[in-house]
């Protein structure tokens, strides 16, 4: 199956199955990814946030400017094109950061979620990792665990709703779902904040 991603995805899961031939720890090596990738968008990250607070430091004078020209939009736009100007602040610099990382995040996720991926083989459900060279210890690591990926006592090729043995069993997966869904409340209240 071929994605328009596969040539990003591909040298992702490469450098994941390296990280895997230092530390064959799936859930350390997937950790160590994701923080090599914050550190790249870093500079896309702070460029984004600080054009989104230049644009809230403007917004009292965009106020200004539609009440000075409320019947006028044309004149207007190109008095808020002329305070950006003015400012040098771009009304897409908020958001172009943010976007352009992302076809490497959705292909990032894809190879992380390909790694727990089976096919049936005559009947017979074998693991197939996607975007791996066949060769590497990762790979081979996957395909002698049938499929799982264990790590820090859990099996990282499930989730939550993935059939468990227990409710015991899939509490420490709803208890990772609340903490992602807790940092990811702060990290939105800590922006809003600023």
């Amino acid at each position: 199956m071929y994605s328009f991603l596969n040539p990003i995805a591909k040298p992702i899961a490469a450098i994941l199955a390296a990280f895997y031939s230092v530390i064959p720890n799936f859930g350390v090596d997937i950790l160590v990814l994701a923080l090599i990738w914050m550190v790249i968008i870093a500079p896309l990250t702070l460029k984004s946030t600080r054009s989104m607070l230049a644009m809230q430091a403007l917004q009292p004078e965009i106020k200004r400017l539609q009440e000075k020209h409320r019947n006028d939009r044309q004149a207007f736009a190109q008095a808020q094109m002329d305070l950006f100007r003015e400012r040098g602040v771009s009304p897409w610099g908020s958001c172009l950061p943010t976007i352009l990382p992302l076809p490497v995040f959705i292909a990032l996720f894809q190879v992380i979620d390909g790694l727990s991926r089976t096919v049936k083989v005559h009947g017979v459900v074998t693991p197939s990792p996607r975007y791996l060279d066949h060769s590497s210890a990762m790979y081979k690591a996957i395909f002698s665990a049938h499929g799982h990926l264990n790590a820090f006592g859990l099996d990282l090729s499930k989730n939550p709703l993935s059939p468990h043995s227990s409710f015991a069993g899939a509490l420490p997966y709803y208890l990772l779902l609340l903490i992602m869904i807790g940092t990811q409340y702060y990290q939105t209240s800590m922006m809003i904040n600023r």
